[in-house]
């Protein structure tokens, strides 16, 4: 009684490696989905393409060149792409004032906004050879950073759609690119319903951020089969934010990234 000690200690894991053979049985007459892929963001009249203002703005080392032959490259390399709206001009939205996220498109400003993203893809094409296989805007329905509700999506896809066919652009259009697998697919629905909105669609497509069960997965494929569409993860990961941490280099991580690809 009284007394006290001290211990080291030093404690090291061993393993040994299940060398046991695998079975695999695999059902051929039971297929499931296709998966096509994954991907880990102007002047005062909507009839008037201000082609100088780009001709200005297209310049060595300004991030617009940067864009342009980027897109050239992957295209060169026999790569499908797609061409995501993320922030846009703050007039754009009801307020200005306002930080960008969660931002709805003031109505009336529509028409302005499909004139300018149509004069992008048409001065890429006609400079730099280059046109986007598909086109959407990102993760709208939470507003990342533009918002869009169901019905908003859809009305967005007929008419950026019918404008794309008019000018002569092979671009289409994508179906909700929604945020999460988790009951996202009912975003999709009021397009999926409008034969008009559909005839440019070219894609089926969610981010795989958080992950889902097996029947939110099966989800997003029922849709995508029963439209006879390619489904796309355009953004593969199992946390977001997740470069932002340490975890982001760690093996725990790699493995449920890895567990993620295999769902």
């Amino acid at each position: 009684p009284g007394e006290s000690t001290s211990l080291r200690i030093s404690i090291s894991a061993s393993a040994q490696p299940d060398t046991t053979a695998a079975q695999l049985t695999l059902d051929a007459s039971k297929p499931r989905y296709r998966l096509d892929g994954f991907g880990g963001n102007d002047n005062a009249s909507p009839t008037d393409n201000n082609w100088a203002y780009y001709e200005a703005q297209d310049r060595d080392g300004s991030n617009l060149r940067r864009e342009f032959l980027l897109a050239r490259q992957i295209q060169d390399l026999g790569i499908p792409y797609v061409i995501s709206i993320w922030r846009m001009p703050k007039w754009f939205y009801p307020d200005p004032t306002k930080a960008s996220g969660k931002l709805h498109v003031t109505p009336e400003l529509w028409p302005e906004l499909v004139e300018l993203i149509g004069t992008y893809l048409t001065y890429a094409k006609n400079k730099y050879g280059v046109e986007p296989d598909l086109f959407c805007f990102n993760e709208a329905n939470i507003g990342v950073d533009v918002l869009l509700t169901a019905e908003e999506h859809r009305d967005a896809l007929k008419l950026l759609g019918a404008h794309f066919d008019k000018l002569g652009l092979k671009t289409r259009m994508i179906l909700a690119d929604a945020t999460g697998p988790r009951g996202t697919h009912t975003y999709a629905l009021p397009a999926a319903a409008d034969p008009e909105a559909m005839k440019y669609v070219g894609a089926v497509a969610f981010h795989s951020w958080g992950g889902g069960s097996a029947a939110d997965y099966s989800a997003w494929g029922d849709l995508a089969e029963r439209l006879k569409l390619p489904l796309l993860v355009t953004e593969l990961g199992v946390d977001a934010g997740a470069w932002r941490t340490r975890a982001f280099d760690s093996y725990l991580y790699a493995l449920r990234e890895v567990s993620m690809y295999q769902e």
